[in-house]
C-alpha cells in the first residue's frame, strides 16, 4: 500500500540536482523555484529585472 501524502503533493528526486528557473524571481517561477529548492536541487534563476 502507497503512503499517504498531501492532495496535489509532487515528489521529485532532486537531491545534488542544478535546475535552472527562467522568471524565477516572482509569481509562479519563484514558486517552482522554492518547491525545487524544498526538494533538494540547487536553483539557479534568471530574469530580465
Amino acid at each position: 500500500m502507497s503512503s499517504p501524502r498531501e492532495p496535489g503533493a509532487i515528489r521529485l528526486a532532486l537531491a545534488g540536482r542544478v535546475v535552472l528557473v527562467t522568471g524565477g524571481v516572482r509569481g509562479v517561477g519563484a514558486g517552482i523555484s522554492k518547491v525545487f529548492a524544498d526538494q533538494g536541487a540547487t536553483v539557479v534563476t534568471c530574469a530580465r529585472r
